[in-house]
């Protein structure tokens, strides 16, 4: 049960994220975590993910489906609403919801920091932890109280080297909850499995839109490089001339004055 505590709350202030041991009991959430991860390796195995933009850098994305929603439903039964909401100061009902997840692959490279989308519209992620994720398999690395500085990337490189980073282990059945604005990156996976991490996101409205009607089948696709040539040929470079497409986001955010 997710208790309404002042502590949690001046710690998701002051840190920007905060880590609940919520399902590690949980029989339920062992029973979707385990078809979850079948599912996972029964698609990995049976779909040609060596296309998709991000295998080859280590990375691909989840659409969990049906055990997203299923996942949802048992925090919603430990007061997760109202603790979104004590949390966040904010109101769960004006947020839409999506269902996401990381397949971290074996061999993956450490990616470069960054947040997820520009500082507006607001998002509250919750990672859930599905399998054990330690320092071995990919972690997820962030800096805390970065969630408060909206600046550009270039801005961003020059001050990181003066931050304090940390890698986030969590057990299985806990929960991450974070600001889309804190900085953050995926790190290699040092084993010979992939790691799965299941994610909900909930993006602020800019209108009464309703949630999006999302496959209910799960399936991977890419992550932070697309399937076109472009996105190919940044991959390429990624891997093979880092300290180049580090210099051209530094150049982009300059020009353009983003975070990307």
């Amino acid at each position: 049960m997710l208790n309404l505590k002042t502590s949690d709350k001046d710690l998701f202030s002051k840190n920007g994220y905060i880590i609940k041991d919520l399902f590690s009991k949980n029989e339920k959430f062992k029973e979707v975590s385990l078809e979850f991860k079948s599912k996972i390796k029964e698609e990995f195995l049976n779909k040609n993910c060596s296309n998709l933009g991000g295998f080859k850098s280590g990375n691909l994305n989840i659409h969990p489906g049906e055990f997203g929603k299923n996942i949802l439903l048992l925090l919603n039964q430990l007061n997760f609403k109202e603790y979104f909401n004590f949390l966040t100061n904010d109101d769960i009902e004006k947020y839409n919801i999506f269902f996401g997840g990381n397949l971290n692959l074996r061999n993956s490279k450490n990616q470069f920091f960054h947040t997820d989308g520009n500082w507006n519209p607001r998002m509250i992620i919750v990672n859930i932890a599905t399998s054990d994720i330690d320092l071995n398999n990919g972690p997820l690395e962030i800096i805390e109280g970065t969630h408060l500085l909206n600046i550009e990337y270039w801005k961003f490189a020059l001050k990181k080297f003066f931050l304090k980073k940390k890698k986030l282990e969590l057990k299985f059945g806990q929960i991450l909850i974070r600001e889309h604005r804190l900085w953050h990156r995926g790190t290699k996976n040092k084993t010979k499995n992939f790691r799965e991490m299941m994610g909900i996101v909930f993006l602020k409205k800019k209108n009464q839109i309703q949630n999006s009607n999302e496959s209910t089948k799960l399936y991977l696709h890419s992550n932070i490089f697309g399937n076109s040539k472009k996105e190919k040929f940044k991959e390429f470079i990624f891997l093979n001339f880092k300290f180049i497409l580090f210099f051209y986001k530094i150049l982009i955010s300059i020009v353009k004055k983003k975070k990307i």
